[in-house]
This record gives structure tokens, sequence and C-alpha cells, in this order.
């Protein structure tokens, strides 16, 4: 049951992101970035890219539980544990 809490509030946080995105992507919108702010978003975007594709291959040669250490700072067993 405490699981089910946590996938209704999961998804209605994805819906209303979306809505969110949405109201800002759409030029029609009231709420539609500016030019400025449309640039600055494919700034970070292409940032973002660029330094995807130069650890790309060192985030794939890892394993599952050096992903998961970096990311959330735990082992497999901490995080397991954690869930019980």
């Amino acid at each position: 049951m405490r699981n089910m809490v946590y996938v209704i509030f999961g998804v209605l946080g994805v819906i209303i992101s979306l809505v969110f995105l949405v109201l800002l992507l759409f030029p029609g919108s009231p709420a539609a970035l500016t030019a400025p702010s449309y640039y600055a978003l494919l700034a970070w975007t292409v940032l973002g890219l660029i330094f995807l594709a130069a650890k790309y291959k060192t985030l794939k040669s890892m394993t599952k539980e050096e992903l998961d250490y970096m990311i959330l700072n735990k082992t497999r067993e901490e995080a397991m544990h954690q869930k019980k």
C-alpha cells in the first residue's frame, strides 16, 4: 500500500512537470520563454551533451555497484537494507 502512494505521487509529479514544461516551451502560452531564455536553455543542453559525450565511455564501463555508490553514496547492500 505504501509503495502505491509513492507511485501515485510520482505519476502526478511527472504529469504536473510536463504541464509546466509545455507552458514554458509553447510559444503561444502566456508563460512562454523569451528568446534569451531559449538561448540559455540551448546553451545548457549543449553543455550537458558535451559533458555526456566526454564521460560516456567511462560511465558505460562502470558496474551497477560503482554507479550506485557514486550517485547515491551508498553500496547496494545499504540501498537494499534501507528499502526494508
